[in-house]
């Protein structure tokens, strides 16, 4: 496999060490809880419940995409506090997007959301970090699930566009107001909100996305009418 390092320097902030502790610290309760599972598996493997079966698998996927979520959280916090090492290499587009798509099934179905996936058959590549790229698409996807009511859908489309790759995350959902669209990629910025559920944000997503496209020569922008949903559109060079 090709690899190509690149050194990126980020803003330091006195933070790092607390986030740390605290992704740490998270790990436990989840470890014991899927630890739990499998116990219950083992006991229950032979009741004819499918349901109990289901609910049991269910809760398994939940623990390992919490297990997910915490290691790209000490990702983010080496991507933001610190010198974070690029780690670029060829990558085929619709495996990983599909992917993150399926690791955001589970979360949709438990909203009520549709969630849609559309991609060519043409095999697409770019040169890129697929961690990085990985955590963009999982920060706009959860975006666009956080903040679309019961009954709502998402699209997630990769599409060529001349020498590129486009990746379009859209949704029906709440949207952006006109006033708040233009500090949307601030650091800190001012249009954070709680999704629809009361999900908390930190504000920060859309800032470290944008680093990312931007560190990959890529470009992105944002498309949102309030109550009408948001067009999140993002451009890649093609390998």
């Amino acid at each position: 496999m090709e690899l190509n390092t690149q050194v990126v320097a980020f803003p330091t902030e006195q933070v790092t060490e607390n986030l740390s502790v605290l992704a740490h610290d998270l790990k436990s309760p989840i470890n014991s809880i899927a630890g739990l599972i499998e116990l219950l598996k083992l006991e229950l493997k032979d009741t004819p419940n499918q349901l109990i079966r289901t609910y049991l698998d269910l809760i398994d996927r939940s623990c390992q995409h919490s297990r997910e979520l915490i290691q790209r959280f000490n990702n983010f916090i080496e991507l933001h506090e610190c010198d974070y090492q690029m780690y670029k290499e060829r990558i085929s587009v619709h495996p990983m997007v599909s992917q993150v798509v399926h690791l955001h099934a589970l979360q949709a179905n438990l909203k009520g959301v549709e969630l849609n996936f559309c991609s060519p058959l043409d095999l697409l590549e770019i040169w890129a970090d697929k961690v990085l790229l990985t955590e963009v698409l999982n920060n706009l996807l959860s975006n666009a699930l956080k903040f679309t009511p019961e009954g709502g859908k998402v699209w997630v489309r990769i599409e060529k566009l001349g020498k590129g790759v486009q990746i379009i995350v859209q949704d029906s959902g709440i949207g952006i107001g006109e006033k708040e669209l233009p500090y949307i990629f601030d650091k800190y910025t001012r249009a954070r909100r709680n999704g629809v559920r009361g999900e908390k944000t930190t504000g920060m997503g859309l800032f470290i996305v944008k680093r990312v496209i931007e560190l990959h020569q890529g470009n992105i922008l944002i498309k949102s009418k309030v109550d009408e949903g948001t067009t999140v559109i993002f451009s890649i060079p093609m390998f």
